[in-house]
């Protein structure tokens, strides 16, 4: 495996995985001199990779000492790494706000395959970028906890640099994924990018964007679309910043959808978090009412969601990029305090009516029509809805990527 470039008869990069970056919560502990590796899922293949590293929330410079990518085969087993370079050097260090690309590196990745990236650092450095794949640290008896699934996505090896070998010694599982925000390929010349913007529900392991991305790639040299899910929960569309602390998604729109390689289309579903938190406190680990949020309305109306839409439209359309809109499924029986209203559910049941019918969107995905329940709107079908009520359960998931049409997408 080497480094190289001009050599395919194809320069299509496309991003194969990207998550949305936010400021880590301070779970893990600052790092020095061990390697981390991260696991990640590609969506198409190809005969190349390189990454995205992120200190955009870091204070002060990230320093990476080595970096390697290794593609991870049905059993779970590394293939040798193969190093990563940046400016044709082994470290680098990125400065405070920025991203770092890789140098590309020859390597045959397949679709749906799983990657692992290996960092080492060698200074002491705290995790202050990540991908939040988790969520908010909640024991599974809280209301809105979401179960993982069972292979571990981040790890932290003994001391020692191991990113040129296969494995990592004394490996113990992290939380999140740190300082990684996106991996490319050099795909086919017909394959592009399908970001996906969605909210809690959508933001996870194993979620519909997961399935649909295994659906349409299911074999090497058939791809045509590379299926990136960029969910975060707590997102929001009309406010600069959601009360979880993340920056809204017209503010982050150009940095992480309109930047990504292969860009195509965008699927956005984010607005049901605006709608759900307004006047709605934050719940603690035990499920209990915040009493430190002051419960007020906040500004939400169909007008200011219209407005926001509207932006990443017009945002979206300078860049030749397509924008369809999913509608939102319903969320009565979630169980946190001032979660759920009559109000609130017809300001959702009215933003779905314009997506539908509009006519300002490329496309349009009714997830609501499969989601709710015919015989009671405002809640789910029981065999899709989730044990706390917030969201489609695995079936649910599974039914909404079936569902999805790929003749949407042209």
């Amino acid at each position: 495996m080497s480094t190289f470039a001009n050599t395919l008869d194809s320069n299509n990069w496309v991003a194969t995985w990207a998550g949305p970056v936010a400021r880590h919560p301070a779970a893990m502990e600052p790092i020095a001199q061990k390697t981390l590796r991260l696991r990640i899922e590609a969506s198409v293949g190809g005969r190349a990779v390189r990454v995205v590293l992120t200190n955009e929330y870091g204070t002060s410079p990230l320093r990476i000492g080595a970096a390697s990518i290794a593609t991870v085969d049905q059993d779970g087993d590394e293939g040798q790494p193969a190093p990563l370079t940046f400016g044709g050097q082994s470290s680098i260090d990125v400065a405070v706000g920025a991203v770092a690309l890789s140098n590309d590196v020859e390597l045959s990745v397949d679709p749906g395959q799983h990657l692992f990236v290996k960092l080492y650092l060698p200074v002491e450095t705290k995790p202050e970028s990540a991908v939040l794949v988790q969520g908010p640290e909640l024991p599974l008896s809280h209301p809105l906890a979401v179960a993982l699934l069972d292979f571990e996505r981040v790890e932290l090896s003994s001391e020692g640099d191991f990113t040129d070998v296969t494995g990592l010694p004394g490996a113990t599982p992290g939380v999140h994924l740190p300082f990684l925000s996106r991996v490319d390929v050099l795909a086919q010349a017909d394959v592009s990018t399908v970001a996906v913007l969605g909210t809690t529900y959508t933001d996870g392991l194993d979620v519909w964007p997961d399935h649909l991305s295994r659906l349409w790639n299911t074999q090497p040299g058939q791809e045509r679309f590379s299926i990136v899910n960029l969910s975060a929960r707590g997102g929001s569309m009309s406010r600069g910043h959601a009360p979880s602390g993340r920056e809204g998604v017209v503010t982050l729109f150009d940095r992480e959808v309109l930047s990504l390689p292969g860009i195509s289309h965008v699927i956005v579903s984010e607005a049901r978090q605006d709608i759900t938190t307004a006047g709605a406190r934050s719940l603690n680990a035990d499920g209990s009412r915040s009493e430190s949020s002051d419960g007020e309305e906040l500004p939400v109306t169909a007008e200011s969601l219209k407005a926001a839409y509207r932006q990443l439209i017009a945002k979206a359309h300078v860049r030749g990029v397509k924008v369809l809109a999913a509608t939102m499924p319903p969320f009565r029986g979630v169980p946190a305090p001032g979660y759920y209203s009559d109000e609130k559910d017809d300001l959702r049941e009215e933003i779905n009516t314009w997506i539908l019918e509009s006519g300002e969107f490329d496309g349009v995905i009714d997830i609501d029509a499969l989601m709710r329940d015919p015989e009671d709107t405002r809640q789910y079908r029981e065999q899709y809805r989730s044990a706390n009520f917030y969201g489609p359960n695995p079936q649910g998931h599974a039914a909404i990527a079936a569902s999805i049409d790929p003749a949407a997408l042209q």
